[in-house]
């Protein structure tokens, strides 16, 4: 029997959002469409110039409920 999904898999998870000074920020968005979470993060460098980078987590399950997803 599957469950029903939750806020985070069923795909009205809000991002989280973190801002900072000299541009840095980081925030987390979810894909439970294609299984993956991604956290990313920009910084300003020394010459002011945007850098970015991002990680992405592979989602089998939901990390909120247990629902495993397709």
């Amino acid at each position: 029997m599957s469950r029903k999904p939750c806020e985070l898999c069923g795909g009205e998870f809000e991002p989280e959002y973190k801002e900072h000074r000299n541009g840095y920020c980081i925030w987390l968005e979810v894909y439970p469409d294609i299984n993956v979470i991604t956290f990313m993060a920009q910084a300003n460098d020394d010459l002011g110039e945007m850098i970015e980078d991002f990680i992405e987590v592979q989602m089998n399950y939901c990390p909120n409920c247990g629902r495993k997803l397709i």
